[in-house]
Parts: C-alpha cells; structure tokens; sequence
C-alpha cells in the first residue's frame, strides 16, 4: 500500500516542536521554513512530514498533553485561590484558632476530568456565605458568649459553656422572653458577685463576610492564562 504523507504547518518561535512530533513518528522528518504574508513579514514556520501511519499517534499524543496541562493549571489555580481566601480570612472573621484554615481544600483536576473545586468543610461556613438567621441544630437557644469570652479572641472552654455551668449548680438564668441572661456567681461571702456570662437567644442573624465566591471568581478570572501558559511552556507545547 503506498504510504500517504501529510504536512503540518505551525507557527512558532522554537523548534521544540519539530523535535518532540518527529521523536513520535518514525519517518517523520522536520525542517525550518519561511513565510511571507500579504504585508511582506518573514513569519517563522515549521513544516513536518509525518507518515500518516503515525499520525494518529501524534495527534493523539498532543491531545493528552493539552488536557494534562489544562488539568494541571486549573490545579494550580485552584491552590491559588484556596491561598487566597486563607490569607483574606484574619480579616473578615476574628480568628481564634488554625481551624478554618485547615478546612479549606481542594479536589485537583485530572486529565479525565477537567474540573478543580475549592471548598470548606465546616457546613457552618455556608452561613457565613449567605447570610441569614442561625438557629440551634436540636432546638432551645443560641448561647451568646459575654462574660464566657473575655476578648474578641479568646477561646470558650468546654467547661464554662452553658450546660457544663448549670450543671455546677453556681448558675441562674433571667428569662426577658426575647432573650435569656445566663450569670455565674463567682466567688463567696461578701465578695460574691454574678457574672453575666451568656445570652441566650432562639436565632442569631450572620450578615454574609465569607466572600467564598467571589474570592474563587477573582482568582480563577486572574490565574487561569497565566497558570495555563506556565503548564504549557513545562510540556514544550511552546
């Protein structure tokens, strides 16, 4: 059967190309060649003859790579904006601890599956997101700290929360309807004095300060090319 030869042209500024199609076909040959447009530029150019044979292999063969390097970028974008909304989060919500920090990940992309996700995994974040009234999972009130966190960044304890305080026994509550003062009575004698440690509430209202969206929007609109050409200039697609 005679062979059947196809020419390739692509415009380029390396001949990196011509080295890693022929090193694909084995009667594939490559030169570099000149062009001249209607406005009489010299454009650099490649021509590769490729046995049809081979063809195949290495259009196929391109095909991997360009869906690697799109999986690859829309990884590294995705790592991007996830380091993103952890370096904006000391200034939307008072930090107390690492662990919204560490909820935030990634699922990468892959080859079969172009698609990288950012997301949180404490469900509570939603909220944050949105907006919008926050009710006790089981029904009763919402402990408001006061006098249980001291300052804006304190940490409650386990053993000062509104249940572990009744249990003591050293704790009143004031029902006013809308609301519930919780107080603990701290030291004795004379010196005894209540604490106003919580109010307790059926619903709270979050106002919505994550910016989760919009900071994975921002991100992805800023580094996608830029992360897409870096991907491609690794492969020596260039």
């Amino acid at each position: 059967m005679k062979n059947v030869s196809e020419t390739l042209f692509a415009e380029t500024n390396s001949p990196e190309i011509v080295r890693i199609l022929a090193s694909l076909g084995r009667g594939a040959r490559g030169a570099i060649l000149s062009r001249t447009d209607n406005a009489s530029r010299q454009l650099p150019m490649i021509r590769l003859d490729i046995d049809a044979r081979d063809a195949g292999r290495v259009l196929g063969w391109l095909h991997r790579q360009t869906r690697f390097a799109a999986a690859l970028a829309l990884t590294r974008t995705a790592q991007d904006a996830k380091a993103e909304i952890v370096a904006e989060l000391p200034r939307r919500f008072t930090i107390r601890t690492g662990w919204l920090a560490k909820g935030i990940r990634i699922r990468p992309a892959t080859k079969a599956n172009l698609v990288a996700t950012v997301l949180s995994l404490d469900h509570f974040m939603a909220l944050q997101e949105t907006g919008g009234a926050k009710t006790p999972r089981q029904g009763g009130r919402l402990g408001v700290p006061i006098g249980a966190r001291p300052t804006p960044s304190a940490v409650t304890r386990p053993g000062i929360f509104p249940g572990a305080l009744m249990r003591r026994g050293r704790s009143y509550v004031i029902d006013e309807g809308e609301r519930v003062l919780m107080f603990r009575r701290a030291g004795h004698g004379r010196r005894s004095r209540s604490e106003l440690m919580y109010v307790l509430r059926p619903s709270v209202a979050v106002e919505p300060r994550f910016g989760f969206r919009d900071t994975v929007t921002r991100v992805a609109l800023d580094r996608f090319a830029v992360r897409l050409g870096e991907t491609i200039g690794h492969i020596g697609l260039r």
